[in-house]
Parts: C-alpha cells; structure tokens; sequence
C-alpha cells in the first residue's frame, strides 16, 4: 500500500527558490532554484538526440567529467532550442548574472529548459525575476 506521508524530505545543505518572470503565464512560478552553497558533486546523462537545446549543450560541456556545482536553475515555458548561437548567449547572460546574485562562479551553475521549441528565452523577464528567485532561497514550498 502506497504511503500517505506527503512530507517533503530536503537533504542537508540544499537551499530551494521559485519566482515568476511571467515567460509563458503572468500568475505563475515559472523558474525555480536549487542552490548548495557547499557545491554538490553532479554529473550527468544527456540526449543522443541531434537536436539539443542550448541548456543541454551547456550542461554537457560542464560536466563532461563530474564536477562541483552551486546551482540548477530551471525555467519553464521556453525550452531554448533551436536557438543557435543567440539562445546559447541568452543562457550565458542569465548564468552570469545569477552567478553574481549568489557570489558563486558561473561554471558553477547549471540550467535546465522545458517549453517552447524554436523560441528564445525573454531573458529580460528572467533578469528580473532573478532577484526575486535568490531572495525566495529557503521559502519555496
């Protein structure tokens, strides 16, 4: 019998934050955090697919071996694929200046994208809701 605990178990040393920068929807949390500020030992498995979003690419080229990490940044509503060199500098400039929200290096920091094939990320929208997203640190429920 499956168990009713509906409790939400955090490992020690991860801090977790959501904001809204209104990409797909305006009354929505639509990016999320997960920061260790220990860094966390992380590596990973990727797509075979020819076709691979700019947050893939990225992530691959960080942790071709496994390496420290301070942080995965999420979004959702816009994938950033089949963006080209644009969405991978899209991506670079919401590391950069998250890396610098949380005084951590931005090889240090991971993204991940589900949403929207073919469209750029609103990289404005997202700079403005990072603020919001590192002070959420500790109150995402």
């Amino acid at each position: 019998m499956p168990s009713k605990d509906k409790t939400l178990y955090i490992p020690d040393g991860f801090l977790f934050g959501t904001s809204r920068a209104g990409i797909k929807y305006p009354d929505r949390d639509d990016m999320g955090l997960i920061f260790c500020p220990q860094k966390a030992l992380a590596w990973g498995v990727f797509t075979k697919n020819l076709v691979r979003a700019a947050s893939v690419l990225d992530s691959e080229k960080k942790l071709k071996r496994p390496r420290k990490v301070s942080a995965v940044v999420v979004n959702s509503g816009c994938a950033n694929a089949c963006t080209g060199e644009k969405g991978m500098a899209d991506l670079k400039r919401i590391t950069t200046a998250l890396a610098e929200e949380l005084h951590v290096s931005e090889g240090s920091i991971i993204m991940s994208s589900t949403g929207v094939i073919g469209q750029r990320l609103p990289v404005d929208k997202m700079l403005k809701a990072l603020k919001g997203l590192v002070s959420s640190i500790g109150s995402a429920t």
